[in-house]
């Protein structure tokens, strides 16, 4: 039983940690601009994130305000989901 549950808890902390790192690649924001041949939304604060290919942009206007989760480096943030504020 010992050796069933050390793996589990090791692997509940590690994923408990990488749940917190997602968290912090997170910004909310007024879209600014919609590059559609790009594949790129760029936020009021200079913001730029690449949409995956399959990204169905009709909502995505300038104006809205979302919250982006995204993925990558600092230079290369690809979009992982996009809510809508009301």
């Amino acid at each position: 039983m010992r050796a069933f549950l050390l793996p589990v808890a090791a692997a509940a902390i590690v994923l408990s940690c990488a749940v917190g790192f997602a968290a912090d690649n997170a910004v909310s924001g007024e879209v600014q601009a919609v590059d559609t041949a790009a594949m790129t939304v760029t936020l009021t604060d200079g913001s730029v994130f690449k949409l995956p290919a399959d990204y169905d942009e009709a909502d995505l206007v300038p104006g809205a305000q979302v919250t982006v989760e995204w993925s990558g480096t600092d230079d290369a943030k690809t979009v992982v989901s996009i809510s809508f504020e009301e």
